[in-house]
């Protein structure tokens, strides 16, 4: 097993059975995001299967990944940019600015945001051609992104809160005093972790409603996905992942994978841990730790799933397994 050292990040190219449903929805496509249902959003069915690939890409402290139908989009913590790189053939299609640091990105079917930590922005790109749409304020430390179908969840980080943007014109909505780290929509709600309280915290998505704090067995809940039945927290402090009964907040396992456990996504079948030093392989159906694949860096990456390959970006480094 080969480590590379490069400052973006890679594909693993490892044999995955994805679920072959799901709309192919892409920037040069004529599907659009209200032709899917709020659980295909939830599970960021944007592909088909595609081929499997392996490659490198260059860039520089790369922080958040995304899928887009046809590419990936990858920030650029240093260069406060956003790079789209075409997953069948590793082209780059453009790269294109941001706000300051920017840490995440997400897509709603039509357009690209960046969560911008240091400009407490986030920000809107056409995923076409990356031409800037808009920049709109959220709280202090905008960081992770998660889209309903019709509104973009921002957390923030340094408020503990989560803001709810109209994606079509970037209107605030509301500002929630829960979360700050990761956030996930499972088809109805969303799933804010709370480091503060080692929790993770249910909101009703069409209007913010509270629905429920519920403990944790670990600490330090940092990422959170969905798998159309179940969320999935890792945890930054200790590690590990766990898995969560969406429909009442019961834990019904937690493994202990890594040492800090950052990205997490859900691949149809399987759940897929970014840890330091290693990339986590979970059976999403009973939780059995499949694999642990090694990576050449000590930060924990932020991953994403294309329909065949898991792609993954983390600081300073990339490592192709």
């Amino acid at each position: 097993m080969k480590s590379i050292r490069l400052e973006v990040l890679t594909v693993l190219s490892l044999p995955l059975l994805a679920a072959s449903t799901g709309v192919r929805v892409a920037a040069n496509s004529g599907v659009t995001r209200s032709s899917l249902n709020p659980q295909q959003i939830a599970l960021l069915k944007w592909y088909d299967v595609n081929q499997s690939i392996s490659l490198l890409l260059p860039g520089s402290f790369a922080s958040g990944i995304a899928f887009d139908g046809f590419h990936v989009w990858v920030t650029d913590t240093r260069g406060n940019t956003v790079t789209k790189v075409r997953t069948n053939d590793g082209k780059l299609l453009g790269t294109f600015p941001v706000g300051k640091f920017p840490f995440s990105v997400a897509f709603d079917g039509a357009n690209i945001w960046t969560a911008n930590f240091d400009s407490n922005t986030v920000s809107k790109l056409r995923a076409s051609d990356g031409r800037l749409l808009g920049t709109f304020a959220v709280g202090n430390g905008a960081s992770c992104l998660a889209f309903d179908g019709a509104n973009m969840w921002v957390t923030n980080r340094t408020d503990n809160s989560v803001t709810k943007l109209r994606a079509s014109d970037g209107m605030a909505l509301g500002t929630f005093p829960f979360g700050g780290t990761g956030v996930a929509f499972d088809g109805a709600n969303i799933w804010l972790p709370m480091q503060t309280s080692n929790s993770i915290v249910k909101l009703r998505a069409s209007d913010g409603q509270f629905l429920g704090n519920f403990s944790l067995p670990g600490h330090g809940p940092s990422g959170v996905a969905f798998d159309g039945e179940n969320v999935w927290v890792t945890f930054e402090t200790g590690g590990g992942v766990a898995k969560v009964r969406a429909s009442d907040g019961q834990v019904l396992a937690f493994r202990q994978v890594g040492g800090l456990s950052f990205g997490v996504v859900f691949d149809g079948e399987n759940i897929w841990v970014g840890a330091a030093l290693s990339v986590f392989k979970v059976r999403a159906s009973d939780a059995k730790v499949l694999g642990n694949f090694n990576i050449a860096n000590t930060d924990a990456p932020s991953l994403a799933f294309d329909g065949a390959n898991i792609w993954m970006a983390h600081d300073h480094f990339a490592s192709k397994l």
